[in-house]
């Protein structure tokens, strides 16, 4: 088992979004002690292991993918790749904003874990040129995943309302996202929504309920059949 570190240093940088001005930071992203942001900055020429980015678009990608992220599994049938939708909750460049992020895709094999996969930047224009991929998968504790998320949620937050700026998106989705796991019913339907693929709220009535009368009749089993009903991606 592995361990995912996600550490950063606040900096000082104007920028026409407050968000993103009060969160810019110098970003540090490990699996153990192996660095995945290891990058070349291709304006100044150097290598470094942090990256210079806002952490407010990274934070609300998490957030906002968070029941997908903890139990949507990679789809089985990988022979045209995982859609786009998919992708889009799994693959950290979904964070977007107009910074590089690095290309990591993460994605729960079973009810306990969270894999990681890393590759090496591709293109050839980027500003930031990351250097180190994984010959294999790792894989993470389900636990150490969520506390290491969370905690990096938190400071972000924390550092918004410091800096004057309560009540945000983030603060929002993440405040609701706390409520619902306390709460056992909603909690339920959110993980479940997720593993056929869904975003909070979005599962066919019909569906969400089949999917709740097989999980309990079935447990964590019924992860191993939620491909079966799990909704297609068109893109």
């Amino acid at each position: 088992m592995a361990d995912l570190r996600i550490d950063f240093e606040w900096l000082s940088c104007p920028d026409k979004d407050p968000l993103e001005e009060a969160t810019t930071a110098r970003l540090e992203i490990y699996i153990d002690d192996f660095c995945l942001t290891r990058n070349v900055n291709t304006f100044t020429e150097t290598i470094e292991n942090s990256v210079n980015v806002s952490l407010y678009p990274l934070a609300m990608w998490l957030v906002s993918s968070w029941w997908r992220l903890h139990y949507e599994i990679l789809p089985a049938d990988l022979r045209m790749g995982p859609g786009h939708d998919w992708r889009l909750s799994h693959e950290m460049s979904a964070a977007n904003s107009g910074f590089v992020w690095p290309n990591l895709v993460m994605a729960p094999p079973d009810w306990e874990e969270i894999q990681i996969w890393a590759q090496p930047t591709q293109e050839q224009d980027h500003s930031v040129f990351y250097l180190n991929g994984l010959n294999d998968s790792r894989i993470v504790p389900k636990k150490n995943f969520t506390l290491a998320v969370s905690s990096f949620v938190d400071e972000v937050v924390t550092r918004l309302n410091d800096s004057g700026l309560q009540d945000t998106d983030l603060s929002q989705i993440w405040s609701l996202i706390k409520e619902e796991q306390r709460d056992s019913t909603t909690n339920l339907y959110r993980l479940l929504e997720a593993q056929l693929g869904y975003d909070p709220g979005e599962c066919p009535d019909k569906l969400i309920g089949q999917a709740v009368t097989l999980e309990k009749k079935l447990g964590s089993s019924f992860s191993e059949l939620s491909g079966a009903y799990a909704k297609g991606d068109e893109d």
